[in-house]
């Protein structure tokens, strides 16, 4: 079954087409499949995660290179269409589950990947959601809005994302993807981005996450002034903690980056 062919969509779905609440667009560009498998650099003794599947275009690829592939679908409907799609694949497991209620080391003895075209509207979510997992993917390989793939690899400006993102994995984009690639089209174009987590840095995550909202509250304000009142503090205690960490007192969130916040941390 050519799961990619947008007729044999549409004979699925119907008049009405996919759930839009559920962020469901449908990869159906192949060059862009091919992309996000050879960026994934999967072997044959490898498990993989996919999360949002749709009806399979993506997973049965998946289940030609990997081990092991376990697909979770939020949509029964879909499930069902899924589970059609790939029945001649023995390696893959189909989950009718919200990725967020996915437990990883339930399922996995030995690392894995998560290779997935991820829906736009809680991609982020679902980035840090396996990140703070007990056992989080060896890396992620993932497709998600151009405009938030940008935002975490940022180098020249430093952003909420990029901050709490680093804090966890190393990203990177590997190529970008034409709106034109899905069915339905989003409204936006997309990435292919790379994410490898790391645990270069001991951090009471909770309140480093904390301190970065608080600092790109409003990020054309000063630092100073987006973080008076944090844990109670006053501006003047902010105003020394921050020269402690070697910051301007004046300077605006765009220009802290991360290690300059992991510093701060340890000094307010």
């Amino acid at each position: 079954m050519k799961i990619t062919s947008i007729d044999n969509l549409k004979s699925f779905f119907g008049e009405k087409g996919p759930l839009k609440k559920m962020g469901q667009n449908f990869l159906i560009d192949e060059k862009a499949i091919e992309a996000i498998i050879s960026a994934a650099e999967i072997s044959s003794t490898e498990s993989i995660l996919e999360i949002g599947p749709g009806p399979g275009a993506l997973t049965q690829k998946l289940a030609q290179k990997a081990k092991r592939v376990i697909a979770v679908e939020k949509d029964r409907k879909l499930t069902h269409i899924l589970k059609r799609t790939i029945e001649r694949e023995e390696n893959v497991e189909v989950f009718n589950s919200d990725a967020f209620l996915f437990t990883p080391s339930s399922h996995f003895d030995s690392r894995y990947k998560i290779v997935s075209n991820l829906p736009f509207y809680c991609s982020i979510a679902l980035i840090r959601n396996f990140l703070k997992a007990k056992k989080p993917p060896s890396v992620m390989v993932l497709i998600i809005q151009k405009e938030v793939a940008s935002r975490i690899t940022s180098k020249e400006k430093s952003n909420f994302l990029s901050v709490i993102i680093g804090a966890k994995a190393d990203s990177e984009v590997v190529s970008d993807i034409p709106r034109s690639s899905f069915w339905p089209a989003p409204r936006v174009d997309a990435s292919i981005i790379k994410i490898t987590p790391h645990s270069r840095y001991s951090l009471n995550e909770d309140r480093f996450f904390s301190l970065v909202e608080a600092g790109f509250k409003h990020p054309r304000k000063q630092l100073k002034n987006n973080l008076s009142g944090f844990e109670s503090h006053s501006k003047k205690e902010i105003v020394e903690a921050l020269k402690k960490a070697d910051l301007n007192p004046k300077i605006r969130p765009e220009k802290v980056f991360l290690e300059d916040w992991i510093r701060l941390l340890d000094l307010i």
